[in-house]
């Protein structure tokens, strides 16, 4: 039921202007993210910030973080998450989803 729910909530939401978004991931889910994000779950307290949707299929996001890097320019990082793994979205300061009530 929470695929269903998520996916709603990214239809609803992706339709519109692109904007950044930002996932809080349940801890004891943190194998079902693929890619550069997980690096830095623990650090940032099992939130990944202002990122955008790339795509999303029945189970998966898929999701680009772009940042900075002095040397080399912008550069940017793309991660999947399983719609297991996610407790709550956000859009901007807007929450879209929440799985924890």
């Amino acid at each position: 039921m929470q695929n269903k729910e998520i996916l709603e909530a990214l239809r609803a939401n992706t339709e519109e202007e692109t904007s950044k978004y930002s996932f809080v991931i349940d801890n004891n889910q943190i194998d079902k993210v693929i890619g550069n994000a997980k690096n830095n779950l623990e650090i940032n307290n099992y939130i990944i910030k202002n990122v955008n949707v790339v795509f999303n299929t029945a189970q998966v996001v898929i999701i680009r973080s772009n940042t900075y890097n002095p040397i080399c320019g912008w550069e940017s990082n793309d991660s999947a998450l399983m719609f297991s793994c996610i407790k709550k979205i956000y859009k901007g300061d807007k929450l879209i989803f929440d799985c924890t009530k």
